[in-house]
């Protein structure tokens, strides 16, 4: 199957384990991702919560993209095969 590159824009996920707050993009957990990067620029402390956005670099299974398209949480803002 073809691998495409992509940047998505994805709400990120919060954590609070015992005071320690951590972040991390809702797409990488929910679909199955060869590889991906935050291309955000900033430290995940840093983003506020309204919007909620971050976006990423990632690689993926052209299938696992259309999937991710269909999602009306994620908006790819470009793609192209690797």
């Amino acid at each position: 199957m073809a691998q495409k590159q992509f940047e998505v824009l994805t709400p990120w996920q919060e954590v609070d384990d015992e005071g320690s707050l951590s972040r991390w993009p809702l797409v990488t957990s929910e679909f199955s991702l060869s590889r991906w990067s935050d291309i955000t620029g900033q430290e995940s402390a840093n983003i506020p919560p309204e919007p909620n956005l971050v976006s990423i670099l990632a690689e993926a299974d052209e299938t696992v993209l259309d999937v991710i398209e269909q999602d009306a949480r994620f908006l790819i803002l470009w793609e192209e095969y690797t």
